[in-house]
Formats: C-alpha cells, sequence, structure tokens
C-alpha cells in the first residue's frame, strides 16, 4: 500500500502541534488505512478523499466515537444515551490542582459500573456499549479476554477524553458539579 506524499507532510505537520500525536495518527491511519483496502485491496492507496472521509487527523476518532454512539443508540434506544454518558463518567476523571486539570482514565470492574449507571447488578445491560467501543478497529475501551462481570474496563488512552468532543464536555461538566 501508498499514501499520498503530501498527505504524509499535512500528517507529519499536523501532529507537530498535537499532544496526543501518536494515538491521534495511528487512529486516522488505520480508518483511511480501512476505506483504501476495501476499495482496492491489492494495492491500497491512502489519499486526501480518505483522510477526508475519516474526518481529517483532527477529527477522526472524534467522528468514529460518535459513528459508534449513533449505532449504539439505535439498538438501545434513548435509554442507551443515559448509559454510555454513565458508563463513560464512570471511567473517567479530571483531577484538579495547581497547575489545571489532568484527565486520568480510572479502570472498573463492570460490576462496579453497573451499580455506578444505577442498574445494580444488571452488568449485561452495559455489555452493547462495551462491546461496541471494543469492537476490532475501534478499540476506544479494553476489557480483556471476556467480558463479564469481572472485567475490567478502561479506556485505551486519554487521548479520547480530549479528542472525543461530547466526553471532553461530560467531563468539564461532571468536574463543574463536583
Amino acid at each position: 500500500g501508498s499514501v499520498e506524499p503530501s498527505l504524509v507532510a499535512e500528517l507529519i505537520n499536523a501532529t507537530q502541534q498535537n499532544s496526543d500525536q501518536l494515538p491521534l495518527l495511528q487512529h486516522a491511519l488505520s480508518r483511511m488505512w480501512s476505506l483504501a483496502a476495501a476499495r482496492d485491496p491489492h494495492s491500497p492507496h491512502i489519499g486526501w478523499d480518505d483522510a477526508g472521509q475519516v474526518g481529517g487527523f483532527a477529527g477522526a476518532l472524534d467522528q468514529h466515537a460518535e459513528t459508534i454512539l449513533e449505532q449504539v443508540l439505535g439498538g438501545m434506544g434513548p435509554q442507551g444515551a443515559v448509559l454510555v454518558e454513565a458508563l463513560f463518567m464512570a471511567i473517567t476523571e479530571r483531577r484538579t490542582g495547581s497547575g489545571g486539570g489532568q484527565d486520568v482514565r480510572r479502570p472498573q470492574l463492570l460490576s462496579r459500573l453497573a451499580e455506578s449507571c444505577n442498574l445494580g447488578t444488571d452488568w449485561q445491560a452495559l455489555v452493547p456499549i462495551v462491546a461496541a467501543y471494543s469492537a476490532p478497529g475501534v478499540c476506544f475501551l479494553q476489557h480483556g479476554q471476556d467480558l463479564d462481570g469481572s472485567s475490567v474496563i478502561d479506556l485505551s488512552h486519554e487521548a479520547l477524553m480530549r479528542q472525543w468532543k461530547r466526553l471532553s464536555k461530560w467531563v468539564d461538566a461532571e468536574t463543574r458539579r463536583r
């Protein structure tokens, strides 16, 4: 496979200005590669159209997270929106201090997440969300080999907290409420 040379230069320039450069670059290239490989499996070529389709370097992660959210909500209905927000808020935190806020991951047992989401012991209600956000090619969440009540659910990288605009807003709102 190959990448349009002018796109390579643009991606390199874009990474220099972003603290989440490696996770963003990896995610954007992975999404672009999937498009190019679907179009021509024998000789994929990533071009500007692929970059535009995935939201570019800066928007690929946000766009993908929103797409997954739409899929989850399509399968779960309105209750899904409340559960997605509650789940992500339970595994994220903004620590405040003298130097400002720092976004950090807070891994949690799936059974504990069910309690945090006001589901009691019904952790199975969160499985469609975790499965969607940890699916191959998505990998926003990680959970180990099995997915059950004893699985530890975690963000794959803090970059998701900063780059997924909706999650960033949720974290901001939670920080203000505290």
